[in-house]
């Protein structure tokens, strides 16, 4: 569910930039890369948000009033089994699950991450390994399984290199993402407005992309003309909500609450 520089999200700062204090859309996302696994698919539904009325803490509270909404609404429905929802998710940085989980002080493009994740027995990390690769397979291997025997977590401020379009204030780059029973549920930040920065941070995601052999994505001129009109202080959330609705239903993956499925086999299905 990430929500990078070539993401969405950009119509609805449109309507921000034009006056609009809160927005909301539903609608219909599409993975070109065909992830196909029990809480992937290459078609699911997204709520994304928007709001100019918050700060960030408060933010998480309205993202987790969403969730008790949802939770409430669906109880209502006879025959339904939901699972239990804590008072409130745990709040941690994704510093503080680092010197937790891995014993690592983590350091932003830290160049010796790997070999420290090595010296500690991670067995995902290679040598040569550069940070960012290094930082995901110790998200993977030990924070996120670490995350679900919490049940309901905030998981905020990362490593400014992992900002995208976020705010970095402090060091820290302004984003926070709910995990619930071990699965992320959404992606937020607190939004970058300066027009400068988010070109620049643009124009850096399609250089990646280009390294990697991918095809950059077309600016959004639009949304670049938005900005010059004046984006206000925000906040912008993306939510699976297939996700959403499965893991408040018990369920093993988004497979079951997406009414067509896909025809190709899943991986875990795979022989």
């Amino acid at each position: 569910l990430s929500r990078y520089p070539d993401g969405g999200g950009f119509h609805l700062k449109q309507a921000l930039a034009d006056g609009l204090a809160k927005i909301y859309h539903i609608g219909k996302v599409f993975r070109n890369g065909g992830e196909l696994m029990g809480w992937h698919h290459p078609e699911f539904t997204m709520l994304e948000w928007y709001n100019s009325q918050t700060n960030f803490q408060a933010y998480m509270d309205e993202t987790w009033e969403l969730v008790k909404h949802t939770h409430e609404a669906l109880s209502e429905t006879s025959g339904l089994a939901l699972i239990d929802l804590p008072p409130a998710p745990q709040r941690l940085s994704v510093y503080e699950a680092f010197d937790e989980f891995c014993q690592i002080k983590l350091c932003d493009q830290d160049p010796d991450l790997a070999s420290k994740a090595i010296s500690q027995g991670f067995h995902s990390v290679g040598p040569n390994d550069d940070f960012e690769t290094s930082f995901f397979k110790l998200l993977l291997e030990r924070v996120e399984p670490r995350l679900k025997e919490l049940g309901a977590v905030f998981l905020y401020d990362y490593p400014p290199s992992q900002a995208a379009l976020a705010k970095i204030i402090e060091g820290r780059a302004k984003r926070f993402e709910l995990y619930l029973h071990g699965q992320e549920l959404c992606n937020a930040f607190w939004e970058l407005i300066n027009p400068e920065q988010n070109q620049q941070r643009i124009a850096d995601s399609n250089q990646k992309r280009e390294i990697i052999g991918k095809e950059p994505i077309p600016v959004d001129q639009d949304f670049l003309q938005a900005l010059a009109r004046g984006l206000p202080e925000c906040y912008g959330n993306a939510l699976g909500f297939d996700r959403l609705l499965a893991i408040l239903l018990g369920k093993t993956g988004i497979r079951e609450v997406i009414p067509f499925r896909n025809h190709y086999p899943y991986r875990d299905e795979l022989p």
